[in-house]
């Protein structure tokens, strides 16, 4: 990908972690806190509420305030597609004639894989055997 949607992507997926890892300390601390009051430390329990509070207030800035938010990251990555996407061309039409064109233009080793690989498809789908032999006389063709 180019350069600026890459970076743009890159703030957004770490304000995407930035939440998870928020969204997983609330809960860690809503627990700790009622395992507080189970045995009735209020103190440990309240710290623990006030902690929860912290990264609820923090997950919910992740989207839309704060210098790097997923919001903004968003908007400029889809931005920027939308500034950069290739417009007033022709439309491509992929066609087997085009297919065909570009497996004669590539080297002969990947058309071999290529076929082998379609072939594979097929004998799977039939469920039949392919022999070296059944191989060699399909392939002749290619060896000129």
């Amino acid at each position: 990908m180019p350069f600026p949607l890459t970076g743009y992507i890159a703030s957004w997926r770490a304000d995407y972690i930035n939440v998870s890892n928020s969204l997983w300390s609330l809960g860690s601390y809503l627990q700790n806190a009622g395992n507080a009051l189970k045995v009735e430390n209020f103190v440990a329990a309240g710290d623990n509420l006030d902690n929860a509070k912290d990264s609820a207030h923090a997950a919910a800035m992740a989207f839309q305030l704060g210098g790097s938010n997923i919001y903004d990251n968003m908007y400029d990555a889809l931005h920027w597609i939308d500034v950069n996407w290739p417009s007033g061309g022709e439309e491509y039409e992929l066609t087997m004639e085009k297919i065909l064109e570009a497996m004669w233009d590539a080297d002969k080793l990947r058309n071999f894989h290529f076929i082998n690989y379609i072939d594979a498809m097929r004998a799977s789908i039939w469920n039949v055997e392919i022999y070296e032999t059944h191989l060699a006389e399909w392939y002749r063709h290619f060896s000129e």
